[in-house]
């Protein structure tokens, strides 16, 4: 069996891409087509207004990941932090990934409550796109890099 070198994790922030999104969602690994019904029973669901973060709170979100990377011993290939979604393209460390984006969204939604914000931050869960080979892991590191890196 192959090594896993890296992967790509891929979060919205709180309410941002529901199920049943026009965009399409993607559940337990699997993509789906937009279902407006579904949409409106998760937007009636939805306890808070969608969030949709400023450039402040995206500076304040990326420096945390580094202080997290650093603290759990992983390296951080790229990351984009958007207004209302997060990539994050990360060497495969000795730290279950479930964990590390525990450790990730738990401690950036500490230092966004420390600067002020109030709610929740981050969507439950989080998409996974997994790399065996050096090709496939650059292949992430320039989207991530091309399509949202200033």
């Amino acid at each position: 069996m192959d090594r896993l070198i890296g992967y790509m994790l891929t979060w919205p922030t709180y309410g941002s891409w529901l199920q049943g999104d026009e965009r399409g969602f993607v559940k337990d690994g699997v993509s789906y087509k937009a279902d407006s019904r579904l949409l409106r029973a998760n937007i009636k669901l939805r306890q808070k207004p969608a969030v949709k973060l400023l450039l402040k709170h995206t500076q304040i979100i990326r420096d945390e990941f580094y202080l997290t990377a650093e603290k759990i011993g992983q390296k951080i290939y790229s990351l984009a932090v958007c207004s209302n979604h997060i990539h994050i393209v990360a060497e495969n460390a000795d730290i279950e990934i479930a964990d590390a984006v525990s450790r990730y969204k738990n401690n950036t939604s500490h230092v966004m409550r420390k600067s002020g914000f109030e709610g929740k931050v981050w969507a439950k869960g989080c998409d996974k796109r997994f790399c065996y080979d050096d090709d496939k892991l650059q292949a992430l590191i320039e989207y991530v890099q091309r399509h949202f890196e200033g």
